[in-house]
């Protein structure tokens, strides 16, 4: 039957409110679930989008009342491809030829958390469709489809809520290009009116632009991967922009080495000596933790390493240049780490010493 006049007529809702009354709490979860594929799949705009909440939190809300092993449904058999394929029909596949009537598709069970994962795409298009109203007439959306028209539309903290529910990167290069243009844009109203759509824990004196930033740093320290650090060096290296200060302590203790090399990549030669002068340093006993190191070069430690080919990158870059900038920073990157070659022959004389005297310590003892 067609579905606007099942919803006129609340058939799903009785059906629901049926199987509550009796505590039979899966049926209810089922038919309060397969109410919203059937929207999901027949009637499209916001309106629709909202039923399908209601449905998809009543679903959860009978499930969460049962035991943890109780807590699961079967997918419909005629919706069994809808998660992959949004919106499709359940009569055709993609190719427009009539499905065999005979079903070979296998039985699967629907968790919490994937009716979890279904409602927070519902939310975000309902979110979306508060800014962009055409946005509820889209079809076969995938999670990565509604991630971006969640950053088109600045809604931040629903992005990264969709990104960490759907295993999806999180959208921190998009973040940073928006700091960056309203950095650059300060004036603009429209660069900033993101922000009010995200809670950003800032206080009231702090402008446009220092809100932004915190917000970004914020995001960053929740998910401090290299990945997503390398995601927001690089867009602002990129774009270019000045590195800010916490991005530089935050990428140097995870990948210092890694971080130089990005630097070279993008031509920023002066942050690049900076920093491979600061690892050098690091190495001989300055600043140890500030670049990730347990430990500086001496000889009763570990050894420790040094990207020695990530300094050879940037001395030959420097070297094809003949401003007097560069020339300064070649010969200063020369410079440190001809001291710290000199320093690694006094610790590696040490070491030999040292170890030929533990030696002599064991014979004399045995």
């Amino acid at each position: 039957s067609d579905l606007r006049t099942v919803s006129q007529k609340n058939y799903y809702n009785l059906l629901f409110a049926f199987h509550v009354k009796n505590k039979m709490y899966q049926h209810a979860a089922a038919a309060a679930y397969e109410h919203a594929l059937r929207l999901h799949c027949e009637l499209p705009g916001l309106e629709s989008l909202q039923q399908q909440l209601h449905c998809y939190l009543s679903a959860i809300s009978c499930l969460q009342l049962l035991r943890a092993q109780d807590a699961w449904i079967l997918e419909p058999m005629q919706f069994s491809d809808i998660r992959v394929a949004v919106n499709a029909s359940p009569k055709r596949p993609r190719s427009g030829d009539e499905r065999s009537k005979k079903s070979t598709t296998k039985l699967s069970l629907v968790t919490v958390e994937e009716l979890r994962k279904g409602y927070l795409m519902v939310d975000s298009l309902v979110k979306i469709s508060q800014i962009k109203p055409d946005s509820a007439k889209l079809h076969n959306l995938s999670p990565s489809e509604v991630l971006g028209l969640l950053c088109s539309c600045g809604l931040y903290d629903q992005a990264f809520l969709l990104a960490q529910y759907h295993n999806l990167p999180a959208p921190l290069a998009s973040l940073t290009a928006r700091c960056i243009t309203l950095a650059k844009q300060p004036s603009q109203s429209s660069c900033s009116d993101w922000l009010s759509c995200n809670e950003v824990n800032s206080t009231d004196e702090m402008g446009a632009v220092e809100r932004a930033w915190l917000y970004l740093q914020q995001q960053v320290e929740k998910q401090p991967s290299w990945d997503n650090l390398k995601q927001v060096l690089s867009q602002v290296l990129s774009a270019p922009y000045p590195v800010p200060f916490w991005l530089l302590k935050l990428c140097k203790r995870e990948d210092a080495a890694a971080t130089i090399r990005i630097c070279t990549q993008y031509s920023n030669l002066e942050l690049a000596v900076q920093l491979s002068i600061g690892l050098i340093g690091a190495v001989s006993g300055r600043e140890t933790a500030d670049y990730g190191l347990f430990n500086s070069l001496q000889s009763n430690q570990p050894p420790v390493y040094l990207p020695y080919s990530v300094f050879d990158q940037v001395l030959f870059q420097l070297k094809g240049k003949q401003d007097r900038a560069s020339r300064d920073l070649y010969q200063e990157l020369v410079a440190e780490t001809t001291s710290h070659f000199e320093l690694l022959s006094r610790v590696t004389q040490d070491y030999e010493l040292l170890h030929s005297n533990k030696l002599s310590s064991v014979a004399m003892a045995t």
